[in-house]
C-alpha cells in the first residue's frame, strides 16, 4: 500500500482501477468519502489535493456517501482530462472559423494545449476562478513570447519578454490564453482592418466589421473561442466592439488596472478593459484582475436603482437602438426600479475648457519603447514605418477637435511640472462636474444608447484615413468623452432586439450603462442583476 501510486499521470481506466484496488482491503469495491479523501491526500498519490480542491471534487462529480469504485475511476478520469478536452475543442473551432473571420494575430495552440494538462494534472483543483478557462488577449498586451504587434508594421513581428501585470493575475488565477487578437493600426481606429493583419469580419454579419479597436477579442468571443478576454479601450475600443458583436464590455474607471505591458495610444485614456459573453465573466475578470474574491460580486436589487435615461441622441438612433433602451426601460420599471427619462448628458460630456490642451500619447509610446529593450527598432523608427501617416502624427503632431495640443513630451522641470498640475486639476474638475450630474439627477446609473446609428459596412480600402475615420466616429458618439476620468461604463448586449433591416445577416445591439465615478464593482452587478432581468422578458 505505501508504494501505491495513484498520480496525475495515471490516466487509464485500467491503471487507476488496479490502484484503488489495492486501497479496497475490505473487497468491498466501494469507498466512504473519509477513505477516498485519505487516500487522495496521500504524499504516494501524486497530487496531493487540499480539502477545499476535495470538497469541490465531490460536489462537481456528484459523489455519494459511499461510492463505487467504477464510479470514482469515472469521476477522475473526467476531471483529469476535462481541460485538455475543452481547449482542444476551442482549438478545433478556431482552426474552422477562423479562414471566415480572421479575429487571430497568433493562435497559442501548443502552450494551450502544455497548460491544459498542467491544470488536468493538478485536478481536482478547482479552486482557482478561471481554472482551465481560454482567454484571448488582445495584440498590445504583452504576454511573454508571443506577438505585441499593435497592429503596425514597425512592431509586427515584436515579441516581449515580459508578461503584462494584468495577464500574470490572469495567469496565476488558472487562465489560458488561446490567442492574441486583431485590432487596427495602433488602436487608432474603429474598424476592424489593418495592413498588417489584414480585415476582421462580424460573426453575425459578414459585411460589416465589429468596430475596433478591440475587435479581434469581441468577435472572438462571440464566435465562442473564449467566454472571456481582455480588450484596451481608449475612446471606446472595448465597448464599441462588444456591443457590435453582441458581447459585454466593461470600461473600468481609469487607473483600476495596471497599465504596464500595453503599447500606448494615449496614457491619459488607456485602460485595460474586460469582454465577456456573460456579466459572470466580466465579474470574474474584474475581481481577478483587483485581488478580490469573484464570489463577492452579486447581482444588484433592481428596485432600490434610480436610473437616469440619456436622450441627447433620440433623433440620430436607429429603430432598433430606441427599441433596445425601451426594452431595458420596461425591464427596470417592472422590477420596481425608477427611472427618469428625458435627461440632458451631454453637458457634462462637454468637460472643462482647456482639459484636453495636453498630450500624452508620444509620452506613453516612448516609455513603453524603452520599457522594452529587445524591440529591435528605435521609436522614429516604428512610428517612420507607420502604414497611415497619420498614426505618426496621431503622436509626434498631436490634434484635438479644438486644434494643436502640447506635447508633454517637449517639456521638463517647472514647466512640465505645471502642465501635469493644469491636466489633474482639469480631470478633478471635469469628475466633480460629473458627480454633480448624478446629484442633480438623483440617479444611481446613466442608461445611453450603445450606439448612434448604423456602423459603416466593410470597405474595399482602408487607406485613406480621414474619411474613413469621419464614417466610423459618429456612431461612437456616445462613448467619445469621460475617458480621461475615473469613470465605469459597460455595454450590454439585449439578446431580444436586433438589426434585421441589414443585408447579410441581423446585426445585435443593446445598452449603455455609466456608473458614478469609481464605483465600478456597483457598476458591473447592476449589469448582472439586469442581464438577469432581460433574459426573462
Amino acid at each position: 500500500v505505501d508504494t501505491a501510486q495513484i498520480s496525475c499521470c495515471l490516466m487509464t481506466r485500467a491503471s487507476l482501477a488496479a490502484a484503488f484496488d489495492i486501497f479496497d482491503v475490505k473487497g468491498s469495491g466501494q469507498f466512504t468519502l473519509t477513505e477516498l479523501k485519505a487516500i487522495l491526500q496521500r504524499p504516494c498519490a501524486g497530487l496531493p489535493i487540499s480539502d477545499c480542491q476535495f470538497d469541490r471534487f465531490v460536489e462537481v462529480a456528484g459523489l455519494k456517501a459511499l461510492t463505487s469504485k467504477a464510479d470514482i475511476v469515472d469521476a477522475l478520469l473526467k476531471t483529469r482530462s476535462k481541460h485538455l478536452a475543452a481547449i482542444q475543442a476551442v482549438l478545433d473551432r478556431i482552426v474552422s472559423k477562423e479562414p471566415e473571420l480572421n479575429a487571430c494575430v497568433e493562435v497559442l495552440g501548443e502552450s494551450a494545449l502544455k497548460l491544459a494538462a498542467e491544470a488536468d494534472a493538478r485536478a481536482p483543483d478547482f479552486c482557482r476562478p478561471l481554472e482551465g478557462k481560454p482567454v484571448l488577449v488582445k495584440a498590445n498586451i504583452d504576454l511573454a513570447g508571443t506577438l505585441s504587434t499593435n497592429a503596425t508594421p514597425g512592431m509586427a513581428d515584436f515579441r516581449p519578454t515580459s508578461t503584462a501585470s494584468v495577464v500574470a493575475k490572469l495567469l496565476e488565477a488558472g487562465a489560458i490564453p488561446i490567442a492574441k487578437t486583431t485590432m487596427p493600426e495602433a488602436a487608432y481606429g474603429l474598424w476592424g482592418w489593418s495592413q498588417v493583419h489584414g480585415l476582421t469580419k462580424n460573426p453575425h454579419n459578414p459585411n460589416y466589421t465589429a468596430g475596433g479597436s478591440s475587435t479581434g477579442t469581441a468577435v472572438g468571443i462571440a464566435a465562442g473561442y473564449a467566454e472571456m478576454g481582455l480588450g484596451s479601450d481608449t475612446e471606446g475600443s472595448v465597448r464599441g466592439p462588444a456591443v457590435l458583436a453582441g458581447v459585454c464590455g466593461f470600461r473600468p474607471s481609469l487607473q483600476r488596472y495596471p497599465n504596464d505591458g500595453v503599447v500606448p495610444c494615449n496614457i491619459a485614456h488607456d485602460t485595460i478593459g474586460p469582454m465577456a459573453s456573460s456579466m459572470a465573466g466580466i465579474a470574474t475578470l474584474d475581481a481577478v484582475i483587483t485581488g478580490v474574491d469573484p464570489a463577492s460580486y452579486t447581482p444588484a436589487t433592481l428596485p432600490s436603482l434610480t436610473v437616469a435615461v440619456a436622450s441627447d441622441w433620440d433623433e440620430r438612433l436607429h429603430a432598433a437602438q430606441k427599441a433596445a433602451v425601451e426594452q431595458v426601460i420596461m425591464v427596470l420599471e417592472a422590477a420596481g426600479a425608477t427611472v427618469k427619462r428625458g435627461v440632458a448628458f451631454k453637458v457634462v460630456q462637454a468637460g472643462i475648457e482647456g482639459f484636453n490642451e495636453i498630450s500624452y500619447r508620444l509620452e506613453g509610446l516612448r516609455s513603453y519603447c524603452k520599457a522594452h529593450q529587445n524591440m529591435g527598432r528605435t521609436l522614429e523608427e516604428i512610428l517612420e514605418l507607420s502604414f497611415h501617416v497619420n498614426v505618426k502624427n496621431f503622436f509626434l503632431d498631436p490634434k484635438s477637435p479644438k486644434g494643436p495640443m502640447v506635447n508633454i513630451s517637449d517639456y521638463q522641470g517647472q514647466e512640465r511640472a505645471e502642465l501635469i498640475k493644469k491636466h489633474e486639476q482639469g480631470m478633478a474638475a471635469w469628475e466633480a462636474k460629473y458627480e454633480a450630474f448624478f446629484i442633480e439627477c438623483s440617479a444611481d446609473i446613466l442608461l445611453c444608447p450603445s450606439f448612434v446609428g448604423m456602423p459603416p459596412p466593410v470597405q474595399q480600402d482602408y487607406s485613406d484615413f480621414f474619411p474613413t475615420l469621419l464614417k466610423h466616429i459618429a456612431p461612437y458618439d456616445a462613448y467619445s468623452a469621460l475617458n480621461g476620468l475615473k469613470v465605469p461604463s459597460l455595454v450590454l448586449p439585449t439578446p431580444a432586439v436586433k438589426i434585421k433591416d441589414v443585408e447579410g445577416g441581423a446585426m445585435p445591439t443593446g445598452v449603455l450603462l455609466y456608473g458614478k465615478g469609481n464605483a465600478d464593482k456597483a457598476l458591473i452587478e447592476v449589469g448582472m442583476a439586469l442581464e438577469a432581468a432581460l433574459a426573462m422578458a
